[in-house]
Order: structure tokens, then sequence, then C-alpha cells
């Protein structure tokens, strides 16, 4: 019988950035995510990755984005961030106002993998051969 640690050493070493990256996949995730009731993580992950390939001359009104979205008080998917994450989101989006660094919402990013770990953990088992066949079919054409 084959234990969870065995389980996971099968699996395809794929990160959610690689799925982020191929919109099929990114259909799927937010499928199962939705089935998990964890959608708004997703949904912030692919925010957060538009935001950082985005100019920096964009990158104000999506961090505002980010922010009313995800992180306000009054936000319409509020994602649990530490208390911490936030008063450092809101100082550096103040002082930045012109130009956030691409890196103001690294510490949201990694407390919101750490709560996608069962999402991606069951997404690739059920779907860890299609992404490889996807990424490698991209590797290949380019």
């Amino acid at each position: 019988m084959a234990t969870c640690a065995s389980r996971r050493e099968t699996l395809p070493s794929i990160g959610i950035t690689h799925i982020i990256e191929h919109p099929s996949l990114v259909d799927l995730l937010l499928k199962l995510s939705q089935e998990m009731h964890s959608e708004e993580y997703i949904l912030l992950l692919i925010d957060i990755h538009d935001y950082c390939n985005s100019d920096a001359c964009h990158r104000a009104e999506k961090a505002s984005f980010i922010y009313e979205t995800y992180i306000s008080p009054t936000s319409p998917m509020d994602v649990g961030a530490s208390q911490q994450t936030i008063r450092n989101i809101e100082r550096r989006m103040c002082e930045e106002k012109v130009e956030p660094g691409a890196d103001i919402f690294l510490d949201l990013e990694c407390e919101v993998i750490r709560c996608t770990e069962d999402i991606l953990t069951k997404f690739k088992l059920q779907h860890g051969a299609t992404c490889v066949e996807i990424i490698n079919q991209q590797i290949v054409f380019n």
C-alpha cells in the first residue's frame, strides 16, 4: 500500500507558476479550487503573477486592485493574510505609490502558496500527466 510520502514522490515537480502560465491548466486548477471552496487563493496567485509580469507603469493600478480585492477589510475575497503582511503591503503601497516594487506581494504570495498545498497536491494527482504533456509541448515548440 502506498503511503502519502511515497505518493508525493511520484508527483510531477510542477509549481503553481508553471500552471498559471498555461491557460488550459489554469482552467482545470480553478475548477478544482472551486470544488474545494478555495478559488480566491488561486485567483490571487494569478493576479500576483500578472502584477509581477506587468510594466512598472501599470503596477500601481494592479496593486490597488489586488489590495481592494483580496486584502482590504472590505475585500470581497479575503484570503486571510497575516496582520504583519497586510501592514507591510499597506506601508509599501503608501511609500511606493507611483511604482510599487515587483516584490510587494512576495510575503502574501508565500502565505497563499502554503494555503494551497492541498489543492496543488490534488491537482497534480488528478492532472499531473496532462501538466507534463502541456508543458513539454510548449518546450518543444519554443
